[in-house]
């Protein structure tokens, strides 16, 4: 039973998109609901043409409100087939190279966890100006 449930959240006049994923867990002997959910990376990066780059911000994966550091695998997955080369993540920050051309690029950030794959809450996009 997977259960997804989208939230805003208003820091400072800033508003954050956070997706909240519920799973039943199998292996738990009194069938414990756990949030798994990701924050903390930008959702809107700029980059110049020609010029290496990288998210001043690192995506974070949050289990119950505590934050997971180890046995996380990260990925970026592009939802149209316009998706860059080189482009990356690595321990929750994006990156993304020199020859990258000019456009706008939309992924979303995958976390694999315990069997799960948890995204971030909306597209996030790259300009390459």
């Amino acid at each position: 039973m997977k259960k997804i449930k989208l939230s805003l959240i208003t820091l400072f006049g800033i508003t954050l998109s956070v997706t909240t994923i519920s799973s039943l867990t199998g292996c738990t002997n009194n069938n414990e609901i756990k949030n798994y959910y990701l924050t903390g990376g930008s959702t809107l990066l700029n980059g110049a043409y020609g010029i290496a780059g990288s998210d001043t911000k690192s995506w974070q994966l949050s289990l119950d409100g505590k934050i997971i550091t180890d046995n996380i695998d990260w990925t970026i997955s592009f939802p149209f087939a316009d998706g860059a080369d080189g482009m990356s993540i690595n321990k929750g920050i994006v990156s993304w190279s020199d020859n990258i051309p000019i456009g706008e690029y939309y992924f979303f950030v995958i976390a694999t966890y315990d069997g799960l794959h948890i995204s971030s809450g909306g597209s996030i996009t790259l300009n390459i100006s």
